[in-house]
């Protein structure tokens, strides 16, 4: 299980981005999104093009994640995916290319960019 209580002592904050903003961006070649929510949860909706590592995995499989392209991390609300973001600066990734997604998936859906929900004819 990833570490409740994960402490940040970098150089710089993690940046934050709102989805807006991501969709943007992420459209670039240069940009990655990364959802660290539950398996479940991913299953039951996600936005378009995210690749999936639960937190409850991520110790065991961050190192999946490129280290070239900005990195946008996302989960519901935010919270979760600030705690990876977190933890990739503290294990070699360049602090200035990762970001949290404010808001989350939640937001990101009721805002109506691109997701994948089953049922959506997706």
């Amino acid at each position: 299980m990833f570490p409740g209580s994960l402490t940040y002592s970098g150089a710089m904050p993690i940046g934050e981005m709102n989805p807006a903003d991501a969709h943007q961006r992420l459209a670039g070649n240069d940009y990655q999104l990364i959802d660290v929510r539950e398996a479940d949860e991913f299953a039951d909706v996600h936005a378009e093009g995210a690749i999936n590592i639960p937190l409850s995995q991520f110790t065991e499989r961050y190192q999946e994640i490129p280290q070239g392209p900005q990195t946008v991390l996302i989960c519901r609300s935010g919270a979760r995916s600030m705690q990876a973001a977190q933890f990739l600066a503290q294990n070699g990734y360049d602090e200035s290319r990762l970001h949290n997604l404010t808001g989350g998936t939640n937001d990101w859906v009721a805002q109506d960019l691109p997701h994948v929900r089953p049922g959506n004819g997706e």
